[in-house]
């Protein structure tokens, strides 16, 4: 049934319809384009900033030849002996762009037994490597160095240096010219293995040590700093979407069969309307370092490594009956191999802020060094996971444990993450309660019965939902379009690479052109119950003019950074919050890296785009509503151009058609 409503205004869709640089535009906007494609855009990478994870490094040791240095801070020196590896994905940036100039810098915070200044240069890398798996004779586990050190220079390196850069004190940046190398990279993103830095005046000894991409500081991590100008594409041209894959979710719970009635699902993530998760790991080879705090836990590698982590439960009414729990964890780096994790019960008290290899707290040992003893934690794991990808979630069953702490038959002292084979090489990095992307954080999900007269959990995510009803639910569809039955929830605008600092709030939407023009547009929906199931929901809009529009699909992605549609242009999703890579481009802060639907571009008309899981996440979770952007799937000449939510008609406006079911 349809439904008349009145919306009150939040945070809504946004939807980005990104248009190119290529002749043939409209004639209004010929003028602009000559400028444009001089205009130079600069752009920074460094690791964990703006939703950037595209830096990788290490180094590299004679001094100890097989031993990876993957989490550690950079050396270089010792008359050569110790080198550095790096690489930034730089697939973001155009594959037409011209770069007038890259920069790489490194910060020098700490020296030993210098002797003099030494002699950096930075070569372009041939060989592929990997950041957990490259030593001084290997560049990954199947594959050698031509010459140890990364010094074949046929096959390993270039033989020419990129720059040099003379090192002597610390506390300081030192620069490296690597202009050529980036246009090879962004023309060419397979052929990107980074750079390796080495000492050439050997005679100098001394070491230097270098902060590394995952530094707690942001603000003295390696960074490339690349400025470049635009020129249009050849239609053949494909983009390569940056960084990791989008997180795959599997289902929330391991053990759900047979729904029961009354039963409540809370997840508890912190962050997320939720703050009692803490974690840290520890390390057989720094055993008095903390790590509370950091962005990930590290377990693996002959279990020299382990997580620790701890949920408060206390949301959970005591008295509830545990249908099911399962710790869920977001994999971000891993070694290679399969892994297999186990979580176990942890016994002994223990302080996250406090705990390392060799202490539960400040004035509490552990039994075993990482928490390994019969009387640290159970010798038996709750339940385990093997690791075999990245960028996806892995649950571990934790039914048991939780009911104790939620009953007060066992004391919650967190659970131990630990690798099964102590022999096993392999190690994985789950992101922690403190990852900068709280969407990543670790999860407690407990499906529950609560005791007579207790309330529901409250938690941000779908919660509270007696799963048995005899009581069909209800169906209804509301179209979403500004002017029409009272409905004024819908803002749009369109940025544009031939005007970076333009803003186009009332104009109309373009798609196509070579990828370089964007439209924004977003919905409020407040008026779905956020309990609401959703059944479908497609995203429209009017194309009323066509030029020569064929041969290319029109991309839909989910938007993850809020903008304003007054203030919005290439450069800016606000007028204080620029976009992570111009354009709405970069997949890790601006937009999803998998579209939600595509559609082949052709005449004049309406267009429609399948949005129904977006949708429903942002009906579940309002926070997470900041829309899609719609762009051409490959570079090409040609555009499509939409009525926006400003037409004098409104039937043509942009609109998003919703059935939801309510229980």
């Amino acid at each position: 049934m349809a439904r008349t409503h009145t919306v009150s205004i939040r945070l809504a869709f946004i939807l980005v319809i990104v248009v190119g640089l290529a002749s043939g535009l409209f004639p209004k906007q010929a003028g602009l384009r000559s400028e444009a494609q001089e205009e130079v855009q600069t752009v920074v990478f460094r690791q964990r900033v703006d939703g950037y994870r595209g830096c990788t490094d290490t180094f590299i040791s004679e001094f100890d030849p097989h031993s990876n240095y993957g989490d550690t801070e950079l050396m270089i020196g010792e008359k050569g002996r110790i080198g550095v590896l790096i690489r930034f994905d730089v697939s973001s940036i155009p594959a037409n762009a011209t770069v007038q100039e890259a920069t790489l810098g490194l910060y020098v915070h700490n020296y030993g037994q210098r002797e003099g200044a030494i002699i950096a240069a930075a070569y372009q890398v041939r060989r592929a490597w990997e950041e957990m798996e490259a030593t001084w004779y290997s560049a990954t586990h199947s594959d050698d160095w031509a010459v140890p050190g990364c010094n074949g220079t046929i096959t390993d390196r270039s033989p020419t240096p990129l720059d040099e850069e003379s090192i002597y004190g610390r506390d300081q940046w030192y620069t490296w010219d690597v202009t050529s190398a980036t246009q090879g990279w962004v023309q060419d993103p397979g052929s990107n293995n980074g750079v390796v830095i080495q000492q050439t005046n050997t005679e100098v000894g001394g070491e230097f040590d270098i902060w590394h991409s995952e530094y707690l500081g942001a603000t003295v991590r390696p960074y490339l700093e690349v400025k470049y100008t635009l020129v249009p594409p050849a239609p053949t041209l494909t983009a390569t979407p940056p960084g990791p894959a989008t997180p795959t979710e599997p289902p929330l719970l391991p053990c759900v069969g047979t729904p029961e009635p009354g039963a409540v699902l809370a997840v508890l993530q912190q962050g997320v309307e939720y703050e009692g998760a803490e974690d840290t790991w520890l390390d057989f080879d720094a055993r008095d370092t903390r790590y509370a705090g950091e962005w990930y836990m590290r377990v693996g590698y002959r279990r020299h490594f382990s997580g620790l982590i701890k949920f408060d439960v206390s949301p959970i009414p005591q008295g509830s009956r545990i249908v099911c729990a399962a710790l869920s964890l977001f994999a971000e780096m891993w070694s290679g191999g399969p892994l297999d994790v186990g979580a176990h019960y942890v016994k002994r008290e223990n302080s996250i802020s406090e705990a390392t290899w060799n202490r539960a707290t400040d004035i509490i040992p552990w039994q075993t060094g990482g928490c390994n003893g019969p009387d640290d934690r159970l010798q038996t794991p709750e339940s385990t996971v093997q690791i075999h990808t990245i960028y996806r979630w892995f649950n571990l069953d934790l039914t048991r444990v939780v009911d104790g702490w939620v009953n007060g038959s066992l004391a919650n002292h967190g659970v131990s993450l630990q690798a099964i084979d102590e022999l096993d090489t392999d190690t994985v990095l789950f992101t922690a309660s403190d990852d900068e992307v709280v969407a990543n954080r670790p999860k407690l999900v407990i499906l529950y019965v609560p005791p007579p007269g207790a309330e529901p959990t409250s938690t941000k995510t779908p919660t509270a939902t007696p799963t048995a009803t005899a009581t069909l639910p209800a169906e209804a569809t509301e179209t979403f379009q500004n002017g029409q039955g009272g409905y004024s929830g819908c803002s749009d605008t369109r940025i544009s690479a031939q005007a970076t600092s333009a803003s186009f709030e009332a104009s109309e939407l373009r798609v196509g052109a070579g990828q370089g023009s964007a439209a924004l547009v977003w919905f409020d929906l407040a008026s779905i119950p956020s309990d609401a199931t959703v059944e479908s929901a497609s995203l429209q809009l009017y194309a009323y003019e066509a030029e020569a529009a064929s041969g290319f699909e029109v991309e839909v992605y989910a938007v993850r950074r809020p903008w304003v549609d007054s203030e919005a242009n290439w450069n800016m999703a606000t007028a204080s919050l620029p976009w992570g890579v111009p354009g709405c481009t970069s997949s890790f802060s601006d937009r999803a890296l998998a579209p939600s639907d595509e559609v082949a571009a052709g005449a004049t008309g309406w267009y429609a785009w399948s949005v129904r899981d977006d949708v429903q996440r942002m009906v579940s979770e309002p926070g997470t509503n900041a829309g899609w952007i719609l762009k051409q799937s490959t570079p090409a000449p040609e555009m499509l151009s939409f009525y926006s939510s400003e037409h004098e008609a409104g039937s043509y406006r942009p609109k998003l058609v919703v059935t939801y079911t309510v229980p």
